[in-house]
């Protein structure tokens, strides 16, 4: 998961780290991007080429170079939600799909866990 790329966040195989490349543009088929996945975000992957989501909510930011000393106050409303967003492989890479909104009330700074298989 890339943040700040000239395509918005993005988002790169594995493969293509452990490829040593000496630039990625994020152009490379190992690469995909969604435009409505924003800063604070958690991936679910699927293996051998499943799909997967991308999971984002509001969030607070705790800054460290800030100098402050307490935790931040997390004042999430009873207007939050939750933003998962389908990543589908197409046989070469992956591709957003709709996201789907999900309401969750005082609650926020989402994370993705995957169960444990029973």
């Amino acid at each position: 998961m890339f943040q700040g790329t000239p395509i918005g966040a993005a988002f790169c195989n594995m493969s293509l780290l452990q490829a040593n490349p000496a630039h990625i543009n994020f152009s490379e088929s190992a690469c995909s991007s969604v435009s409505t996945v924003s800063l604070y975000q958690h991936l679910g992957a699927g293996l051998g080429g499943g799909d997967y989501f991308a999971v984002n909510s509001q969030f607070t930011s705790d800054n460290p170079s800030t100098g402050v000393d307490h935790d931040p106050s997390a004042a999430f409303a009873n207007t939050a939600e939750m933003k998962f967003t389908p990543m589908m492989f197409d046989g070469s890479h992956y591709v957003g799909k709709p996201a789907v909104t999900v309401k969750s009330p005082y609650e926020g700074d989402t994370s993705s866990r995957r169960r444990p298989s029973s």
